[in-house]
């Protein structure tokens, strides 16, 4: 089953795959020894995470969601925190702590998360990536976020309608500057969230500035859904398939797309240029045209599915010179050419052409000359 996962989506183009150890109850010490039952099966441990690089996935590792450290004390947490480094950092693997960290924002349990991102960080001698999953975006209060050992900013967006977009711009413009993800938004199957929500989700927090995509899918995040089975928890949230044909949902697929679109420009150089676009539709965030650029050469704007298909959108401040575009279909991966070459008016101003048919697109945009 691991196996099967892991091909799946190193297939599709995935980077890294989430692991979370201890579970909602971890007893993994006795007051003076380690819990063997704990230990016995971490060889099956080591072979997932060594599959998966072999595969070309990096682990993310983690120890519980939310509640689950709150009756293990900080030194036995060390004490696993320093087996996992012992054990797995001279892997290709990053760091979470824990997930929801700050649910209902309780202090003590931030405060002891604190003092284990500062003592992996110490402890880790190759420095590998470390982060906390957070509570919802509309509750959570940013207590770590200019910690000196949080390497990057991890947002939950939620599964209904995603943050707007302002509000990842301010993340991307704030200071002291952090990189941001968007790691938890528009499970594909919660709520009846679908392909469209998912590429919708994804793609406008990419274009705001954030710098990667985490992808879910309901019957695949815990617990593992079977036939037959009915599991309160998981049916809260919606329909959950079982595991193999959650795994296979339109949406995972379209996410490899999303990658090998991105891969196909500069992105390193890309930033959000929100101000550069005339689009003409207020404050009605849902149909928000997206912009990133290098502002010299590159241009991939995002059109919602909520835009009409017709509606005019202009480009402002674009350099004199000869452009060329291409359309990318979302949907299929699939880039097509422009028939013509054209240039930006005298004033810098540049209308784009109509989307090939509804639904959300992308056009990338090159100064040639």
């Amino acid at each position: 089953m691991y196996k099967h996962m892991v091909d799946v989506r190193a297939k599709q183009g995935y980077t890294t795959a989430l692991m979370l150890f201890a579970g909602h109850s971890p007893t993994f010490l006795y007051p003076d020894q380690w819990n063997a039952s704990y230990l016995r099966n971490w060889y099956l441990v080591d072979s997932y995470i060594s599959y998966a690089n072999q595969k070309g996935l990096i682990p993310v590792l983690g120890t519980g969601f939310h509640k689950a450290l709150d009756k293990v004390p900080l030194s036995q947490l060390k004490l696993l925190w320093r087996y996992l480094i012992a054990r797995y950092s001279a892997y290709a693997v990053g760091w979470l702590i824990v997930g929801e960290y700050n649910f209902q924002n309780d202090s003590r349990r931030i405060a002891k998360v604190d003092e284990l991102g500062e003592y992996i960080k110490k402890l880790d001698p190759y420095k590998r990536a470390l982060s906390v999953h957070p509570w919802l975006y509309t509750k959570e209060k940013h207590q770590l976020w200019d910690r000196p050992w949080y390497d990057f900013i991890m947002i939950q967006g939620g599964h209904g309608y995603p943050p707007p977009i302002k509000y990842y711009l301010s993340i991307f413009n704030r200071s002291p500057a952090k990189p941001f993800l968007e790691t938890e938004a528009r499970y594909e199957g919660i709520f009846n969230a679908g392909p469209d929500d998912v590429r919708h989700a994804a793609y406008r927090a990419i274009q705001a500035g954030s710098f990667g995509y985490t992808y879910g899918s309901h019957g695949l995040w815990l617990p593992l859904l079977y036939p037959g089975e009915k599991i309160p928890s998981l049916e809260a949230w919606g329909k959950a398939l079982p595991w193999w044909q959650a795994l296979k949902r339109p949406g995972a697929e379209q996410m490899g797309h999303l990658r090998r679109f991105y891969e196909a420009l500069p992105w390193w150089n890309m930033a959000p240029r929100p101000k550069q676009v005339i689009d003409n539709i207020g404050d009605d965030d849902k149909r928000r045209v997206l912009l990133k650029g290098d502002d010299d050469r590159w241009w991939a704007i995002y059109f919602p599915r909520y835009l009409d298909a017709n509606h005019v959108v202009r480009l402002q401040r674009m350099p004199q010179g000869v452009y060329t575009g291409k359309w990318f279909d979302p949907r299929r991966g699939v880039f097509t050419s422009l028939p013509k070459a054209f240039s930006p008016t005298s004033g810098g101003y540049l209308t784009l052409p109509a989307r090939p048919a509804g639904s959300d697109w992308l056009l990338v945009l090159e100064k040639v000359r």
